[in-house]
């Protein structure tokens, strides 16, 4: 699908260097052209997305995660990331190991944040739990739901348990999984939400370690886009292991998680100062 868009690029880059060379009215001609060329790339991914997910059924249950709608999933996830102007900066990424998987738990201020964890950990093979309108969404739901990532209704506990028991199951299977605990953005960028102490149910059920990171300055990507570039930090902040938690229960496992995303926002907030 990109491949269109890079065409496109590479076409009106040769006709700005050719019309250039010959007439002082080439912006004139090169303007509706390149136009044109995008405009036509980009009917022709919506076309080619729409073919590639029309079968999909999100009301039937994924066995294993897909291959290849994960690979559109990752060209377009990177396409999006770019085009906002995010440049990140990682810190403790060394707590990790390339040979585990994880749960990752993350502070949640802005779309991007499940975004920017796939693609900066695309190592360990990460998939997302999100809210079920996110699978509603044209086309993206349905390749997401492709992908392996996993809706979870926080309204019925029923439910709620059927998605942690599966988001499980993927960590027995060799792959990691995503959630927030805050189980959706906080939209006033201070602090953090209540926890849903439900989430780390997913690493207790089979001893996964816990990574748990935080994110700064996500919020101000919509906002500064497309004018500005946004600088974003990641912090890998620790790895709770097993045998760090053991006989903790998930609320007690929230205490301990929210002192340390909380206090690397209290630092962060203290240096923007």
């Amino acid at each position: 699908m990109w491949i269109i868009l890079v065409a496109t690029g590479a076409v009106s880059a040769v006709l700005t260097a050719l019309l250039n060379g010959y007439t002082g009215f080439s912006w004139l001609l090169i303007a509706p052209l390149f136009l044109g060329y995008t405009a036509a790339a980009l009917i022709l991914s919506f076309v080619f997305a729409f073919i590639v997910t029309a079968p999909i059924d999100i009301n039937k249950p994924v066995k294993k995660p897909s291959a290849f709608y994960g690979f559109l999933y990752n060209l377009f996830n990177d396409f999006l990331c770019s085009l906002a102007g995010i440049k990140i900066e990682i810190t403790g990424g060394e707590l990790l190991s390339k040979d585990k998987n994880y749960l990752f738990v993350y502070n949640h201020r802005s779309n991007f944040d499940p975004m920017l964890i796939s693609k900066y950990f695309k190592r360990y093979k990460v998939l997302m739990v999100s809210k079920p309108q996110n699978f509603k969404k044209p086309l993206a739901g349905k390749c997401i739901h492709k992908v392996g990532f996993m809706a979870i209704d926080r309204e019925n506990d029923r439910e709620a348990i059927k998605t942690i028991v599966k988001a499980a199951d993927y960590l027995k299977q060799g792959y990691s999984v995503a959630i927030s605990p805050e189980g959706t953005r906080n939209k006033n960028g201070t602090d953090l939400l209540p926890f849903r102490n439900g989430s780390f149910k997913i690493a207790t059920k089979v001893k996964a370690p816990i990574c748990v990171m935080c994110f700064n300055g996500t919020e101000k990507i919509s906002k500064n886009f497309p004018l500005k570039r946004t600088v974003v930090t990641l912090d890998v902040l620790n790895v709770i292991n097993a045998e760090d938690y053991q006989g903790l229960t998930t609320a007690e496992i929230g205490e301990k998680v929210r002192f340390i995303m909380s206090d690397d926002i209290s630092k962060r907030n203290k240096s923007d100062v």
